[in-house]
């Protein structure tokens, strides 16, 4: 995996301004992994693909992550430094892939982006999850004979559903926080695909503002402004500001 340089920032942005959270996801890892079949992306369970997203972004911003939290009940922001090795949790091996239970055998695969992708436009989390685990269960037996997933107790399924998120525990970070203001306390999740979007999105702007003032002076071109190294970028800005 390789680092985005300042090319991809924009590129990529531009290209996503209007697309879903899912494509943008993807279309990132295949700029950082292009030797990757872009469907081998698409088949990583969401875990992973958030825990290859994480060093992407360790790789182009570095290790550091600062992140700022509204309280839900006063609105006031909670800032919190983290790194990426705090939000990287240790897989628990490989999925089993079967979940036995009274008699119940279900045979499952753990989410994936192409799951998600087909559930996007449900509204229902309910009607959502029903769906997502009829997607990932493979077969489905009772006492020993090939059965519907419609006829799976809702305890089974929900057993299933937390043997899945324990078996990817990278898809779903959450925080305990407390509010200095209010005293509220409550659990924060942290998507780390919105989190880099965002400091990409921030970073292209700048890199916009960049090339327009160093081909106002020089008349450089986008492509050769943005191939230099952010060093020699911050140089020629100064000596334009200086002169």
């Amino acid at each position: 995996m390789r680092q985005l340089n300042a090319h991809d920032v924009v590129r990529i942005c531009e290209w996503g301004r209007d697309k879903h959270p899912l494509d943008r996801a993807l279309v990132l890892l295949r700029a950082a992994s292009p030797s990757v079949e872009p469907m081998a992306l698409a088949r990583l369970p969401i875990g992973r693909r958030d825990a290859l997203l994480l060093e992407l972004r360790s790789r182009t911003f570095g290790p550091k992550l600062e992140v700022l939290v509204p309280c839900p009940k006063c609105g006031e922001r909670l800032e919190m430094e983290l790194t990426a090795e705090e939000l990287r949790v240790p897989l628990p091996g490989d999925p089993r892939g079967l979940l036995e239970l009274e008699g119940w055998a279900l045979d499952y695969r753990l989410p994936d982006s192409n799951d998600l992708a087909a559930l996007a436009h449900l509204k229902d989390p309910r009607v959502a999850r029903a769906r997502l685990l009829q997607r990932c269960v493979r077969e489905a037996r009772s006492d020993g004979q090939p059965t519907s997933i419609t006829s799976v107790p809702e305890h089974v399924l929900s057993a299933l559903a937390a043997r899945m998120a324990e078996e990817d525990p990278q898809a779903d970070i959450t925080f305990r926080l407390d509010c200095p203001g209010c005293g509220h306390s409550w659990r924060a999740a942290f998507d780390i695909l919105s989190f880099f979007w965002t400091e990409l999105e921030t970073q292209a702007r700048q890199l916009q503002r960049e090339v327009h003032e160093l081909a106002r002076v020089y008349g450089w071109t986008e492509s050769t402004i943005l191939s230099m190294s952010a060093v020699s970028r911050q140089r020629y800005l100064e000596l334009v500001s200086s002169g």
